[in-house]
């Protein structure tokens, strides 16, 4: 379990990294924006890593996907994941 719970602080570091990155090239500064940037992107980095866990990819690939969706954003990562499960569970309406 201790190795499970580093791994997940490791994949919401990097997420949390990935966020501020991308608010950091962004014009306007606030502390709240910042904020929520950040602790949205290490909620999504910490959901990706723990569906790369499940998928049984390299710890590797795990936080480049942790890094990149932090980089993206909660709102466009939750965007590709709703397109993935809609396409697994073959989603029609």
């Amino acid at each position: 379990m201790e190795n499970l719970l580093t791994k997940t602080y490791v994949f919401i570091l990097i997420a949390g990294i990935g966020g501020l990155v991308k608010y950091l090239k962004g014009a306007n500064f606030s502390f709240q924006g910042l904020l929520i940037r950040v602790s949205s992107s290490a909620f999504t980095g910490w959901i990706i890593g723990l569906m790369s866990l499940h998928f049984q990819l390299s710890i590797e690939m795990s936080c480049a996907l942790c890094g990149i969706c932090g980089y993206l954003g909660a709102d466009t990562t939750i965007s590709l994941l709703e397109k993935f499960i809609k396409k697994k569970i073959e989603w029609t309406y």
